[in-house]
């Protein structure tokens, strides 16, 4: 390599490691700066804080069981059971920053400026940091380096789609489809499949790789829902309970039938939704319709856009969710195959390549700005979400008053219970055996499963368990377990939601004593026989 050639690819890599470094920073010290000013949720960053203290004990089968099989929950519990107990969930928060920025690198050093921009600037990636901690945060880095490592090194490839299926079950269907890939870019590139080189070496190889990940996504995902799944929480209906897909069956079987035989009440399903619709046009119009040209790297994201387009939980389509995780890396390297096509496009019309480039990035920054939650967005600068707006991320001195309380009334045992308001997590109240959720345990007992120390739960001991303390903020968004109140501007805009929320909260001191109240914070504990 001559040396100024040597020169500018050292400065190259300088900056490419820069700006992994700089955005990975960027997006660890804000969802660790919000767990310290109290604005992240019990659902979910709450839950994993609980499952990494479960496993760290012995518990192996939270590793798996929180509704879906998760085994690198125990690459974080590791982790966590290292690190010093104050700072453990701000590292956690601070390295999925860094895994969710390292495709950063490779997309400048091979794909240029402006395809890391883009991906900098597409609001997914913001929401996939800042809505708490969500292992989904994995699929983007697995997705990612599938498609950057498929051209040249298809074996440390077929490994990538591989641990993309152990990120969480849903994402073995990309893992199948991360084979369909490679079969039809090996089918274009070849031209004529069927050819005295048919049964060549490198052929036998592609079609044995393409296989082989379409098996093992549909096998492993197959086996997580009938068979670890229920396995590993001890409950045979887990599999099937969730009433997002329950219209369409209740049997994988059922729901392929219907898909299949319903194609119309499918279509109509979604575009009967205007918000399916805006997600739709989100996703995509956010890099300017681009990745539509050279859709192809597009086969991975279908399984995803089916769950979200065929789901009747909003969260799934939700923009502001962790569900858009497996899109992320499909889109942008669709992207990257479209932009010389949209270029083309660009100069027939007769305009400059210099103008394309410009209008490009003015989209790609207004989509960001109207629809992320990074400190250059209208959401961070606004009071409407209380949970993306600039104040969540700067701790005051009521959160200090609040932690300082917990400390003080309630006590540390981890067989004492305290169910608590969603949008109130702290470490303290969820590192204890069983916690639940505002009003569970209030009123009457709550089924839960006490594990043994195994990793599969072969001996599941269900016990009802009541609410020892709760612990409720009537300055945070309201929320009945995982049923939010619409809490825009500081204020629930939800009436019926409003009264039965406060319904519960006069309810819960009529039967528990008040032990500490101030400014709209309050600590009960419930009352002994003789009292």
């Amino acid at each position: 390599m001559r040396p100024v050639n040597k020169l500018m690819y050292k400065q190259r890599l300088i900056v490419s490691l820069f700006w992994w470094l700089l955005v990975g920073l960027i997006l660890g010290f804000m969802a660790s700066m919000k767990y310290v000013a109290l604005h992240t949720a019990l659902m979910d960053f709450g839950i994993f804080l609980f499952h990494f203290r479960n496993i760290e004990q012995g518990e192996w089968a939270w590793a798996l069981s929180f509704g879906h099989i998760q085994p690198f929950n125990l690459f974080y519990s590791f982790i966590y059971s290292q690190l010093p107990v104050n700072f453990a969930p701000q590292i956690v928060l601070i390295i999925q920053g860094l895994l969710l920025a390292s495709p950063i690198y490779w997309l400048r050093q091979q794909y240029g400026s402006v395809v890391m921009i883009a991906y900098i600037l597409y609001f997914p990636l913001w929401f996939i940091a800042l809505f708490d901690f969500h292992i989904d945060h994995l699929s983007i880095v697995f997705t990612a380096f599938f498609f950057i490592l498929v051209k040249n090194h298809k074996g440390l490839a077929i490994v990538s789609a591989i641990a993309l299926a152990l990120v969480k079950e849903p994402f073995a269907l990309q893992t199948t489809m991360c084979g369909v890939y490679i079969l039809g870019v090996h089918w274009r590139n070849s031209h004529n499949i069927i050819s005295k080189d048919l049964f060549s070496f490198e052929n036998i190889k592609i079609y044995l790789y393409s296989i082989g990940l379409i098996v093992f996504g549909l096998f492993y995902f197959y086996i997580a829902i009938d068979n670890l799944l229920p396995l590993a929480s001890g409950d045979k209906s887990v599999a099937y309970s969730s009433a997002a897909f329950s219209w369409m069956g209740t049997s994988i079987s059922e729901i392929v039938r219907y898909i299949i035989t319903h194609p119309i009440d499918i279509f109509l399903e979604i575009i009967s939704n205007s918000n399916k619709v805006i997600y739709l046009v989100a996703i995509f119009g956010s890099l300017g319709f681009i990745p539509l040209l050279k859709p192809g790297p597009l086969i991975v994201a279908l399984p995803i856009l089916a769950i979200a387009l065929l789901s009747r939980h909003e969260g799934y389509y939700g923009l502001g969710h962790h569900y858009t995780a497996g899109l992320i890396a499909p889109i942008i390297f669709a992207f990257i195959g479209g932009l010389p096509r949209a270029e083309m496009i660009w100069q027939r019309v007769g305009f400059s390549v210099k103008w394309f480039y410009a209008l490009l990035l003015i989209v790609l920054l207004a989509a960001h700005i109207a629809l992320s939650p990074s400190p250059i967005s209208r959401l961070f600068w606004s009071d409407k979400i209380w949970s993306y707006n600039y104040k969540a991320y700067i701790p005051a001195d009521r959160d200090l008053m609040i932690k300082q309380a917990i400390v003080d009334y309630i006590p540390t045992e981890p067989d004492i219970t305290i169910s608590i308001q969603n949008t109130l997590n702290w470490a303290p109240l969820v590192q204890r055996r069983h916690f639940l959720l505002f009003p569970e345990g209030v009123v009457k007992g709550q089924q839960v499963p006490f594990f043994s120390k195994s990793l599969w739960a072969s001996e599941v001991e269900w016990r009802t368990i009541m609410a020892d303390y709760v612990v409720l903020d009537m300055k945070r968004p309201w929320f009945l377990i995982d049923k939010g109140c619409d809490w825009l501007y500081g204020k629930c805009t939800n009436v019926r939601m409003t009264n039965e929320y406060l319904e519960w909260v006069e309810k819960t001191k009529s039967i528990m004593q008040v032990v500490f109240e101030r400014d709209g914070f309050i600590i009960l504990k419930r009352k002994n026989n003789g009292e």
